[in-house]
């Protein structure tokens, strides 16, 4: 299983001419990663703080968006190593 938690921003809200129903966001902000795993056989966690940085679709009526976004990860734990992530998903705001 893997947890994010972040803290993100708009940098910059872009409206477009061609999708006036649909505004875009380029965001940035910073969190923490977890990882757990665990089988029969093995187990093990990681822990680190990343650095995502991506653009959401913001439909102007909706209180959904839709994003991409990369995330520069330093795991800390059990070792350090210097990774990047890409996502894509969707957040509902309450």
């Amino acid at each position: 299983m893997q947890l994010c938690a972040d803290y993100t921003r708009n940098l910059r809200v872009i409206a477009s001419e061609q999708t006036p129903r649909v505004s875009y966001a380029v965001f940035s902000g910073s969190g923490i990663r977890l990882n757990m795993y665990s089988s029969g056989v093995s187990s093990w966690s990681s822990m680190g703080l990343r650095v995502p940085l991506g653009v959401a679709a913001l439909p102007k009526h909706l209180r959904i968006d839709g994003y991409l976004q990369a995330s520069p990860t330093l795991q800390l734990y059990p070792y350090s190593a210097l990774l990047v992530e890409i996502n894509m998903g969707g957040r509902y705001y309450f």
